[in-house]
């Protein structure tokens, strides 16, 4: 976003068919982008050690039942539930104005978020966890 910034424009064409973008948008973008990245990264506390939450760890053994058949140490279904837990926790802290780092109302604010969303925090928890030092 800041080579974006750098650039002293008035209309931005980001690919999309109905909106010309403005600087305005591209702030909008990254304080969502931000807010992906933050959320994603506290989701992955949230359910591996929030014992509070039902997408913790332990809650996501259980759903899948890992000892018992068809499951009988299936590692990867239970990896893949996993992230998928991470995601839609992700997800709920985004949309939640009074969670997300920038207070913003996404639904409100961007057209294509419900569809959307759950990509990009998807997405951004794998870049996390594959790219940060010691990963998560």
């Amino acid at each position: 976003f800041d080579e974006y910034r750098a650039f002293d424009f008035r209309y931005f064409t980001s690919g999309h068919t109905t909106h010309i973008g403005t600087p305005e948008d591209v702030q909008i973008g990254e304080e969502y982008m931000v807010d992906i990245a933050d959320a994603s990264y506290r989701a992955f506390t949230v359910v591996s050690q929030d014992p509070a939450s039902s997408a913790n760890f332990g809650n996501v053994l259980a759903a899948v039942n890992p000892g018992a058949p068809p499951n009988l140490g299936n590692s990867w279904l239970i990896f893949g539930e996993y992230l998928r837990q991470i995601a839609l926790v992700c997800v709920d802290i985004v949309l939640d104005s009074t969670q997300n780092y920038s207070g913003r109302n996404w639904i409100e604010t961007l057209a294509a978020v419900r569809p959307t969303i759950y990509s990009h925090c998807e997405t951004l928890a794998d870049a996390l966890r594959v790219e940060l030092p010691g990963g998560l």
